[in-house]
């Protein structure tokens, strides 16, 4: 039986994108430390602006906290009117996640 190039051409190639495809590699401890410093733990204290734990609450209002450069801010909107605040002092009834 003879076998022509191009078939033993294509036959060279499945196998060795077969064999590249199931080779695994082997992370370090190096590799496992640079994944670590992108981790949110770490990453958190960079980022400001972002919105959290929010909670409808009873009459319709959304309470929320945000993240700002001087810390937590907690604000209180009203989808209907469009209208935020951000309350002095927070009531006891309203939920602190």
């Amino acid at each position: 039986m003879k076998i022509s190039c191009r078939s033993a051409v294509w036959a060279l190639t499945l196998i060795s994108t077969c064999s590249a495809a199931f080779a695994q590699k082997v992370y370090t401890d190096h590799d496992y430390a640079q994944a670590e410093r992108w981790m949110g733990y770490n990453v958190a204290a960079l980022v400001h602006g972002t919105v959290s734990h929010m909670s409808y609450l009873p009459d319709g209002r959304v309470f929320f906290r945000e993240n700002t450069a001087q810390g937590n801010r907690y604000w209180i909107a009203d989808p209907k009117t469009g209208e935020k605040k951000c309350p002095r002092l927070m009531p006891p009834a309203l939920p602190l996640l």
